[in-house]
């Protein structure tokens, strides 16, 4: 029997993931969770998004993912621009 996906054993750090008991757990739910800048994507995010859509991809169980995410004001405001500050003209 495989082990259950949680948020803790996918190591999420930017993600909160948990099954919506009332669909018996078809209906995966994906909470982005960076309030504090705007859920801003960037490298660590992109991670936690990629290791979600496999485990959800790999467990025939799981019918529907719900994405969502924490704050008022707004989604997701894209790209986060502080990774690029950070790195330099380089970037």
């Amino acid at each position: 029997m495989s082990t259950a996906i949680t948020s803790a054993n996918l190591e999420l750090e930017t993600l909160l993931f948990e099954r919506d008991s009332e669909s018996d757990g078809a209906v995966a739910i994906v909470t982005i969770n960076r309030p504090e800048a705007a859920n801003a994507l960037n490298d660590v995010m992109c991670r936690d998004l990629l290791k979600v859509a496999i485990a959800c991809d790999e467990d025939p169980s799981i019918r529907t993912v719900l994405l969502t995410a924490k704050g008022d004001k707004l989604f997701c405001a894209g790209g986060d621009l502080t990774v690029f500050a950070k790195a330099g003209p380089a970037a």
